[in-house]
């Protein structure tokens, strides 16, 4: 749920953008059939969006507690 521009910058391999503000138009996009990990910076953009899915009927979410900030980080150390 991140921005064009923040994804460009940092992402997870594989992941799809679809930013927060774009989320509502985009559900089709999304599996319902399998789990769906929300990310942004922190955790403030995919708790909304976590609440967004669930309202809309979707079942099998997560979200990285941390964001791609502390993907990173976790990411750096196994590498240390």
């Amino acid at each position: 749920v991140r921005q064009i521009e923040e994804y460009q910058q940092h992402s997870i391999a594989n992941s799809q953008l679809i930013p927060l503000n774009d989320l509502e138009v985009n559900l089709h996009q999304l599996p319902r059939d399998k789990t769906i990990i929300i990310y942004c910076r922190t955790d403030h953009r995919s708790q909304h969006a976590l609440l967004q899915l669930k309202h809309a009927g979707f079942l099998q979410l997560r979200y990285l507690k941390g964001g791609i900030t502390a993907w990173e980080a976790w990411h750096q150390q196994g590498k240390a």
